[in-house]
């Protein structure tokens, strides 16, 4: 019977060698503004090439692409730290980061807060809810919103 595990072992190897590289990294985040933009963006990599870094907004009845997406994960308050099912090492779920992304019509910013324990949905994942506070095009913007990330 075929396991894609086996074809993993390498990798796993090597991140058991090297516990700071990382395979996969993915954020997939839904907004859903008060008032203001709604929409959302994925950014996701491997073996530390980005493979996706786009999105969109809807504003006032039009779309606005979402390109060149920056995030920065915070360490206050401190994050969960959540043992996975097979690899050595927990997974790091942030509580606290900041996005920026450059837009056609200027910088989309927030802060977005995860106010509730992660929710592991496989080794490695969550999903989770989500608020924040910024600005987009130096306007004020806050919501809720919807999230997934993944760390391998």
């Amino acid at each position: 019977m075929f396991s894609a595990n086996r074809l993993f072992l390498p990798v796993r190897l090597l991140k058991y060698a090297i516990p700071s590289f990382r395979t996969i990294r993915y954020q997939y985040e839904v907004m859903i503004g008060d008032g203001g933009p709604r929409g959302g963006f994925m950014q996701a990599s491997a073996f530390g090439v980005k493979v996706r870094n786009r999105g969109g907004l809807y504003l006032d009845g039009r779309y606005v692409p979402i390109d060149g997406i920056r995030i920065r994960y915070l360490n206050d308050p401190p994050p969960d730290e959540v043992a996975a099912h097979c690899p050595a090492s927990p997974t790091t779920y942030y509580r606290k980061w900041v996005v920026e992304a450059d837009t056609p019509e200027g910088l989309l910013t927030y802060t977005g807060s995860r106010e509730w324990p992660p929710a592991p949905v496989a080794p490695s994942m969550t999903y989770y809810n989500f608020s924040y506070e910024g600005t987009y095009k130096g306007v004020a913007i806050r919501g809720r919103g919807y999230g997934e990330y993944v760390d391998i």
